[in-house]
């Protein structure tokens, strides 16, 4: 329904406008004029003006006090008061929300008028951590289960180099995360034994991501590696790091706002490619998401 554009007869007498279908206002009568009249026929009507002008009529939007002496600039009628009902009424926005979900509304690329989509990278504002400590990783079962040693201070999960060890977390991604950027997993670790020349390190990642009705018997699990190379010669206790980039994209586990991410982080025992000897003291995991201030309105 239109809004409505009310008009009020302040005079003694009764009043008509010609050119508006000789439409009948009578004293301190006030009449909604959008009920038989566009806004160009409001606009262009000459006797509306005439009236006004001379004090014989107030026009008013319908939200203001009709005992005012104010009135409108017929001339700005169109811009000022045809207030589209919905967000889709604007002529410089999508024709539907479909496809949209979750999407912020932003300015168009090429600037003709705007839409659903990403933020621009120039909005990502920091990053939202979530972090395990040693101690805080489920270990794996019996006989899959790393030791908690002690290296000085720092306390880790040793895993061995001739058999299969894991741990396993879990998190929520979270509504301020910036969607469609990797999670960068940072792994910090440390020898319990010195090396002899040049080494590696194979770290796995097995993940699935899980949205509300989801069963683990219908998804495959996504696996990624690493090998992390060593310092030649590096001596116990020597601290090291490396990073591994995870794409929200996967083929069997695309991560989306608000999905349950669950992981198994193991060493697999006797790994060709795996060169490092002795345990490897697992301190911490890291996964670090971007953010951006305006994607919290998504989900």
């Amino acid at each position: 329904m239109a809004r409505p554009i009310y008009i009020k007869n302040t005079t003694a007498s009764g009043i008509k406008l010609n050119d508006l279908s000789g439409m009948y206002v009578a004293s301190g009568q006030i009449r909604n004029l959008r009920e038989f009249f566009t806004i160009d026929d409001i606009d262009f009507s000459e006797d509306l003006r005439t009236l006004i002008s001379g004090g014989q009529v107030v026009l008013n939007d319908g939200e203001q006090d009709l005992t005012t002496e104010e009135s409108f600039d017929l001339g700005s009628l169109p811009t000022f008061y045809d207030v589209p009902q919905s967000l889709l009424d604007l002529n410089d926005t999508p024709a539907t929300y479909s496809g949209a979900a979750k999407l912020p509304l932003i300015v168009k690329d090429n600037e003709d008028g705007v839409g659903f989509g990403l933020i621009p990278e120039t909005a990502i504002s920091g990053t939202y951590f979530v972090s395990y400590e040693g101690g805080r990783l489920l270990r794996g079962a019996t006989g899959n289960r790393p030791d908690l040693v002690y290296i000085g201070p720092v306390a880790g999960l040793a895993f061995d180099d001739a058999k299969t060890e894991s741990c396993y977390g879990s998190f929520k991604v979270p509504y301020a995360w910036y969607v469609d950027t990797d999670i960068e997993l940072r792994i910090n670790f440390m020898l319990d034994e010195s090396q002899t020349g040049s080494t590696s390190c194979a770290w796995h990642l097995d993940f699935q991501t899980y949205a509300y009705g989801e069963t683990y018997g219908s998804k495959n699990v996504t696996q990624l590696r690493i090998d992390t190379q060593i310092p030649n010669n590096a001596v116990a206790g020597t601290y090291i790091f490396d990073t591994l980039n995870i794409h929200p994209d996967d083929v069997d586990n695309p991560i989306e706002i608000g999905d349950t991410f669950c992981f198994q982080f193991y060493r697999m025992g006797l790994e060709t490619e795996d060169t490092m000897t002795g345990d490897s003291v697992l301190i911490s995991l890291s996964f670090e998401l971007k953010t951006g201030d305006v994607s919290q309105l998504a989900g």
